[in-house]
């Protein structure tokens, strides 16, 4: 078994001076938390999924992404029975 310990999302700008350096440019945010983290999850009830091809560019192995589908694909079946 394999146990992966991550964020839940990586832009966060109160983060700045604590976990990124604050002078680190957003679009760098990814990549540094993926540097630091084997899985970073990514929201993608609030994100585009066109920007999924670019993540995958950015986050190098051994770090993964992990999608955090949307709320309510994960809950139809419950609600169908």
């Amino acid at each position: 078994m394999n146990l992966y310990v991550g964020t839940s999302g990586y832009s966060y700008k109160e983060w700045k001076g604590n976990f990124y350096p604050r002078e680190l440019p957003a679009k760098r945010m990814l990549r540094y938390c993926a540097d630091r983290f084997r899985t970073v999850e990514i929201n993608m009830s609030t994100t585009i999924f066109r920007h999924f091809w670019n993540w995958l560019l950015i986050v190098v192995p051994p770090c993964t992404l992990s999608l955090h589908k949307f709320h309510p694909i994960s809950h139809m079946a419950i609600t169908a029975l």
